[in-house]
């Protein structure tokens, strides 16, 4: 099934519109940022594959070879995935507004931010 074979309001672009990103699930986020599938599957499709494959928690451990292997995953998306989640860590490291740890403080501030998020996706 195509992406234009579902119908519009359950498509991951138009719900993020009308319900927000907080309401999609992990795999329309990242079909949104994938943008497109493989010939055989939609990127719905193939973005759950991703994650049940590699799994959520461990999409930021992947290299480039290892999501490679998954049909359907070439360079650009595999390249696409490794960019969201460097971006996703600078973010996080931007919001405690550490750019260098020179104290346990440090250190505290930087993990509360991690382990919440991490606490928060083991717990749900």
């Amino acid at each position: 099934m195509k992406i234009f074979d579902i119908s519009p309001e359950n498509r991951p672009i138009e719900r993020l519109d009308k319900l927000g990103a907080g309401a999609l699930s992990d795999a329309e986020l990242l079909a949104i940022i994938l943008r497109t599938g493989s010939r055989k599957e939609n990127v719905i499709d193939l973005s759950n594959k991703i994650l049940s494959t590699i799994g959520l928690s461990k999409l930021a451990d992947c290299s480039l070879t290892e999501l490679k292997e998954i049909n359907g995953i070439g360079v650009m998306k595999s390249s696409q995935i490794l960019a969201l989640v460097e971006l996703t860590k600078r973010i996080s490291l931007a919001k405690t507004n550490i750019t260098k740890i020179t104290c346990a403080k440090d250190v505290f501030d930087y993990m509360q931010q991690n382990l919440i998020g991490y606490a928060l996706t083991k717990c749900f």
